[in-house]
């Protein structure tokens, strides 16, 4: 259920954000090539940024048989937050039942223009309350860095969480379907559009 555009002036280079809080334990990344609608293709050049280069082989190949290009192929960052266990080559997050927070993962790449990024629920929790929340935002975790315990904590971020899409600072600014009601094998995306 499409539920519109979310918020506007995002930044251009973001990575998509999920926090397994609650009763939300287990989400895999959907198995199926990308998707790009829109990307008017266009031949590399030395003037090409990177993001324009990607976006152009995404979609050679997703106009093509051939299943995507394995950099363009999303994966979960490992940096993530502590009660967190990757598995299936980094497609697959599960939180620790004994946590309810601590939960963050991100995107290992930034999201090219309109490419759709979406996850599933594998496994929910009966032991908590509250579900996921899945964005947007500009903070990737570094070597050095150590990723917040809640999507709250990130800086410049923009997100649902429960019945609420907030905006960077926290502040609500709109209404989406209540995620505390998904479900197993329920999927999730969000869409980076121009």
């Amino acid at each position: 259920q499409d539920q519109g555009p979310a918020c506007w002036n995002v930044p251009q280079e973001v990575f998509a954000v999920i926090d397994l809080y609650g009763q939300c334990a287990q989400v895999s990344i959907v198995h199926k090539p990308l998707q790009a609608v829109g990307i008017s293709p266009r031949r590399h050049s030395d003037a090409a940024t990177p993001l324009e280069s990607a976006a152009s082989e995404l979609v050679s190949s997703t106009h093509s048989s051939q299943p995507a290009p394995a950099h363009l192929e999303h994966r979960l960052l490992p940096l993530c937050g502590q009660s967190i266990t990757l598995s299936d080559g980094g497609r697959s997050a599960v939180r620790d039942d004994k946590d309810f927070e601590n939960g963050l993962v991100f995107s290992a790449r930034p999201l090219l223009p309109d490419e759709t990024f979406e996850i599933c629920i594998e496994s929910v929790s009966s032991r908590w309350s509250g579900s996921l929340a899945i964005g947007v935002t500009t903070f990737h975790p570094r070597e050095d860095t150590v990723a917040p315990s809640s999507i709250e904590q990130l800086e410049n971020v923009w997100y649902l969480s429960q019945s609420d899409v907030v905006l960077p600072g926290g502040m609500r600014w709109g209404s989406c379907s209540p995620l505390e009601q998904l479900a197993v094998s329920d999927v999730i995306s969000v869409q980076r559009t121009a």
